[in-house]
C-alpha cells in the first residue's frame, strides 16, 4: 500500500479513474468506485484556516439531520500569493470536470436521460464552496462574492459519540479532537475520495479526511492587537530573504518564504 499522499501540484488526471457503478443493487444511490494509479486516491492540502466544526440541525426542532456526520470549512484564502492554494483550487476544478466528463459519457444509465454537459454540470455536487452576494432582502442571488475566498467542505464521522479522525500537533504528537477547539485553527488534512455517489439526478465524490496535522489558535492572544507606533524592533520584517530560519513544522522555500507540506506517513492500517 502506498503510504505517502500526493500533493495538489503533484495531480495528474490522466491516473484518475472513475469505475462504473454496481446498478445490480436496488438502491435508490448508486456508487462507483474511483482510483489513482489503481491505489485509493488520498492528496495532502496545504495548511488552511477552518471555521470551527458544525452541524446543519433541523429548524424545527433544533437537532442534527444526521447525527453520525460533523462538518467543517477550509479556507482558500490568499490564493494570489500563495501558490499551494492556487494548485489545490486547479485540482478541485480538474476533478469537478472528471466527473462531468464520465458523468455526461454516461447520462442516460446514471441519469436515465441522455443529456449535454452544461446540464451534467448542474448536475454534480462539489466541495469546494463559493460565497454568493446577496440581494437587498438578504437573499442569496447566483453572483459569486470575490470579496471572500472560496472554502472546501469535508465532513469527519461520529462513532459512539466521538469524532473518530487521527489528527496530530505541528510535532506530530497525537491530539484528540473530541477535546479541542478548532475554532480558527490552521490545518493541514490528508484526505481520500472513498467513491463517487450517484442519485435523484446529482452525483459528486465521497470525501475522507484521514489525519490532519492541527496548529490551534488561542482565544484569548487572538483578541490582542499589537500597537504599531513603537520604535526600536529589532526585525521590521524587511530581513534577508535568504536567512535560514526554521519554522516548526514546515519546509520554508527560501526565495518566497512560502510555507510548503510536509510529508506526514501513514500507517498500513489507515
Amino acid at each position: 500500500m502506498n503510504t505517502y499522499p500526493i500533493i495538489p501540484s503533484e495531480f495528474d488526471s490522466n491516473q484518475f479513474k472513475i469505475k462504473q457503478p454496481d446498478f445490480s443493487k436496488n438502491t435508490t444511490i448508486k456508487s462507483a468506485q474511483v482510483s489513482y494509479k489503481n491505489y485509493a486516491f488520498r492528496v495532502q492540502l496545504p495548511q488552511m484556516r477552518t471555521y470551527g466544526l458544525s452541524q446543519i440541525k433541523d429548524a424545527k426542532t433544533g437537532k442534527p439531520l444526521n447525527e453520525n456526520k460533523i462538518s467543517f470549512q477550509c479556507l482558500l484564502a490568499n490564493m494570489d500569493t500563495r501558490t499551494a492554494i492556487m494548485e489545490t483550487k486547479q485540482m478541485f476544478d480538474k476533478l469537478q470536470e472528471i466527473a462531468v466528463k464520465v458523468g455526461t459519457e454516461n447520462s442516460e444509465a446514471w441519469f436515465g436521460t441522455e443529456f449535454d454537459g452544461k446540464v451534467v454540470k448542474n448536475f454534480f455536487k462539489s466541495n469546494l464552496k463559493y460565497p454568493m452576494k446577496k440581494d437587498e432582502k438578504g437573499q442569496k442571488t447566483k453572483e459569486i462574492n470575490t470579496d471572500y475566498p472560496p472554502s472546501i467542505n469535508f465532513s469527519l464521522y461520529i462513532n459512539d459519540g466521538k469524532i473518530t479522525c487521527d489528527a496530530v500537533d505541528m510535532k506530530n504528537r497525537p491530539i484528540d479532537v473530541n477535546n479541542v477547539d478548532l475554532k480558527n485553527a490552521l490545518i493541514i488534512p490528508i484526505v481520500q475520495i472513498n467513491n463517487m455517489w450517484i442519485g435523484n439526478n446529482m452525483f459528486g465524490y465521497t470525501w475522507k479526511v484521514i489525519k490532519m496535522q492541527v496548529l490551534l489558535q488561542s482565544k484569548s492572544a487572538m483578541d490582542i492587537g499589537f500597537r504599531n507606533d513603537l520604535n526600536g524592533l529589532i526585525c521590521d520584517g524587511n530581513e534577508d530573504e535568504n536567512d535560514d530560519d526554521d519554522v516548526d513544522g514546515a519546509d520554508v522555500d527560501k526565495e518566497s518564504s512560502q510555507i510548503h507540506m510536509k510529508k506526514v506517513t501513514l500507517s498500513d492500517s489507515e
